[in-house]
């Protein structure tokens, strides 16, 4: 493991970069709203979006889904559902990603 004293100085571009956001209403719009501040441009992928995808789009985004719950042993969520639709949104935002944050908080009762 490399030192961190010995790391790469930081060589990120704010100008250059662009966030990937669901425009959900807490963590996604303060994230997004903080990123405008700093000058990082936001594209905003929403669930709405999933309908706009070509059959290919969709076939292969909905594979990728499927192999990412089979790893996590979750259920399926129908894509014609609004939550189904966020979560294969949630695929688009990662596809197009070098780096993925989730911001947000954990309800310990449901976990």
């Amino acid at each position: 493991m490399a030192s961190l004293s010995r790391r790469r100085p930081n060589t990120f571009n704010m100008a250059e970069a662009l966030l990937y956001s669901g425009d959900a209403r807490g963590s996604d719009k303060f994230w997004a709203t903080t990123a405008r501040e700093l000058g990082v441009k936001v594209k905003d992928i929403k669930a709405e979006d999933y309908d706009k995808l070509s059959k290919e789009e969709k076939d292969r985004v909905e594979e990728e889904y499927q192999e990412v719950i089979r790893r996590l042993n979750r259920p399926s969520i129908d894509a014609e559902t609004e939550e189904g639709k966020l979560v294969r949104r949630d695929m688009l935002q990662a596809d197009n990603a070098d780096a993925i944050f989730a911001i947000g908080t954990f309800n310990k009762e449901k976990m």
